[in-house]
């Protein structure tokens, strides 16, 4: 079972991910990424915890650049935090 906590702090919002990712799991994070748009206060960054992620595959790697448009179109960054090995290479390499 995939999940996405959202909460938001002065300095930020913080989506938690956890669980394993399903066909559903790219639907909740762009909810996800739509209710933090749709608030009125927006912190300067997005984090999104990827520790509790039990893998994470090519669709959720999707699903994780689709929503960076969202935070950056309103001048906030997009950090990732915790990533497995795998998914922190496929987002620092150039």
């Amino acid at each position: 079972m995939f999940a996405v906590e959202v909460r938001q702090t002065k300095q930020a919002w913080l989506l938690t991910l956890r669980g394993e990712p399903d066909f559903n799991s790219a639907v909740q994070l762009r909810e996800a990424a739509d209710r933090m748009a749709a608030e009125p206060s927006r912190p300067g960054l997005t984090v999104i915890g990827c520790a509790g992620l039990d893998f994470c595959d090519s669709s959720r790697i999707s699903s994780l650049i689709a929503i960076h448009p969202r935070p950056s179109a309103r001048g906030s960054a997009l950090r990732l935090a915790a990533a497995p090995g795998a998914v922190a290479r496929i987002f620092t390499s150039g």
